[in-house]
């Protein structure tokens, strides 16, 4: 289960580097990427939201020693989601800190990323059932 979690979060992470905008934390890490333009990044430019909804939930079930499969799942995703449907803000929110704001804002929601987000919680609940 690590091994399959570990390949599925380094392929998102290298998809990050290769074809994305630096994040928050690449910016914060000082780390630039390379954001290589390809035509057929538009087709898979949804697989860093699956891969960390998968991934995770894979990780966080193993470090509870594979307890709380569905509460594991269940956090990951709506975690992702209420992530993904922020970046629908157009304006600040008074109660939320300012990082999360500028995150929001500057942010673009997906449906596609949304649809990964459930479709890596199904995954990650069928490899767990094995």
């Amino acid at each position: 289960y690590f091994m399959i979690a570990s390949v599925v979060f380094a392929i998102g992470i290298l998809f990050y580097y290769y074809f994305r905008q630096p994040t928050i934390v690449a910016q914060y890490l000082g780390i630039d990427t390379l954001n290589i333009d390809a035509t057929y990044k538009n087709y898979i430019n949804w697989f860093p939201s699956f891969s960390h909804v998968f991934s995770f939930s894979i990780f966080t079930w193993l470090i509870l020693e594979k307890h709380y499969a569905n509460g594991a799942i269940l956090f990951w995703t709506l975690f992702n989601l209420i992530v993904e449907f922020g970046q629908m803000l157009t304006q600040e929110v008074a109660y939320l800190p300012q990082f999360l704001n500028n995150y929001f804002i500057r942010g673009t929601f997906s449906v596609s990323d949304a649809i990964a987000i459930i479709i890596a919680a199904l995954c990650a609940k069928i490899l767990i059932r094995r």
